[in-house]
């Protein structure tokens, strides 16, 4: 029955899609038995079979389709080799499709994905024509493909190359579960205090005007300056109204986009330690939102804690589910911890909400890291769990016991409790009343950046 056959094969797609693997499976079967002549059934079984983690049974329904091979045969083939990591067996296959369909456009990702896993870096960047500008004419060179199951292995071979050059040491580390504020100076009423208020307001979407600038621009250095000049601009309004709305949060999200000087792949320590105490102590006083648990995630992730970071990144997607960024981080987290199949069920959910110029922008960051010198051979992941500390068993490997949840929460507390960071004055003189509370910013778009 061809109808039932058609459905039967949308089912099963649409549950792989879904993560539902064993169901897709199952459908997949179905499909063969009923319809053992038609060919794209066997394709798209093997596809269903390769994302359920089965690469072996994946290659073995690929061999038994009928008729003369055609492009998808060999696309599928070398997806599936490479899954197996038979990089050199994969790549006959990729070029077999090359053969027959030059101008295949998953060619130029197949070709990058197979020479990443083979190790061969500058063979790799070729194709993708990745040493060109990010805001080369898209026409001009070919473009990622639109192809999870694709994109989303090759983003793990990527990352794979990237992360130990960013994370060379992870460390055990707790979220918090209940913020903490920064002490602020005393309040006073003058008139003073109500022109450093419409300063710190007019300093804050100033300093939005340059974010917005240096998110838009293409020229590291260019962003780079617009981001300082931003960093700049939110210190100064934080150190005229502290109680301004956002101001923290604002000032946090300054200091962590200008972490990473450009052409570099470590962060500057000193700021991602700032911008954490700044999205805490937003988080206490304005209340939580997806982007401010994001913020606070990626910090910890920079700052090399893994299992602090996934807590404040679920966080994230409790309240905003289609979250690409935080999918994205996500894929890292688990990569980092020594978990690719889950890395990659994070992978393809970001790219799965059209996150390609974040693939764009990390093979740029493959092609920098190769032109200084840092991939003369594939860097290796850093150690997780950590060692444990001094002083303990030798033979233990484990991490330090986790904490409950109050005795964690209260020292972490504790090493967030501090000093206002160096932009605020001794004394402050502003309103003796709290803010009026403010909705926050709708989930499904980033803070809006000012106009001047």
């Amino acid at each position: 029955m061809p109808g039932v056959s058609w459905s039967t094969l949308r089912q099963a797609v649409s549950l792989s899609r879904q993560g539902k693997h064993s169901e897709a499976l199952a459908e997949a079967n179905i499909l063969l038995k009923d319809s053992p002549q038609e060919v794209r059934f066997y394709y798209q079984a093997a596809l269903i079979q390769l994302e359920a983690e089965q690469p072996e049974e994946a290659l073995a329904t690929l061999e038994k389709a009928p008729g003369p091979p055609t492009p998808v045969l060999f696309l599928y083939r070398a997806l599936t080799l490479g899954q197996l990591e038979r990089w050199t067996e994969a790549l006959d296959q990729a070029n077999k499709l090359k053969e027959v369909t030059p101008d295949h456009q998953f060619l130029a990702s197949l070709m990058c994905y197979l020479n990443l896993g083979a190790g061969q870096v500058a063979e790799a960047l070729k194709p993708l024509q990745v040493d060109k500008p990010l805001a080369w004419i898209t026409w001009f060179r070919p473009e990622l493909a639109g192809f999870a199951p694709l994109l989303s292995r090759l983003l793990l071979q990527v990352e794979a190359y990237l992360l130990p050059l960013e994370f060379p040491e992870l460390h055990p580390g707790e979220a918090l579960t209940d913020p903490v504020t920064i002490d602020t100076p005393p309040q006073k009423i003058s008139l003073k205090a109500l022109t450093n208020s419409i300063g710190g307001y007019l300093q804050q979407r100033k300093g939005l005007h340059y974010w917005e600038k240096g998110l838009t621009t293409s020229d590291p250095n260019k962003r780079h300056l617009f981001l300082e000049k931003n960093l700049r601009a939110q210190r100064r309004a934080v150190q005229l109204e502290p109680l301004q709305f956002r101001g923290y949060y604002h000032l946090g999200e300054a200091l962590l986009y200008s972490s990473t000087p450009p052409e570099q792949q470590l962060p500057l320590r000193d700021r991602l330690e700032e911008a954490e105490k700044c999205f805490v102590h937003s988080w206490k006083q304005e209340g939580g939102n997806p982007y401010l648990y994001f913020y606070l995630g990626r910090t910890v992730q920079l700052l090399g804690q893994p299992l602090a970071a996934r807590t404040y990144l679920e966080k994230a997607l409790e309240k905003f589910e289609k979250f690409p960024e935080a999918h994205y981080a996500l894929g890292q987290l688990h990569l980092l911890m020594g978990e690719p199949v889950k890395a990659r069920d994070w992978l393809k959910k970001s790219v799965c909400s059209d996150f390609l110029p974040v693939a764009r922008e990390r093979l740029y960051e493959i092609w920098q890291a190769l032109e200084q010198g840092k991939l003369g051979q594939r860097p290796a992941m850093p150690r997780w769990p950590p060692l444990p500390p001094e002083g303990s068993d030798p033979t233990d490997e484990s991490p330090e016991p986790v904490q409950t949840d109050a005795i964690a929460s209260e020292t972490i507390a504790k090493s967030h409790q501090s000093e206002a960071p160096p932009s605020l004055p001794e004394n402050h003189e502003t309103y003796p009343s709290e803010p009026a509370a403010i909705e926050p910013d709708s989930p499904s778009t980033p803070p809006v950046a000012a106009t001047d």
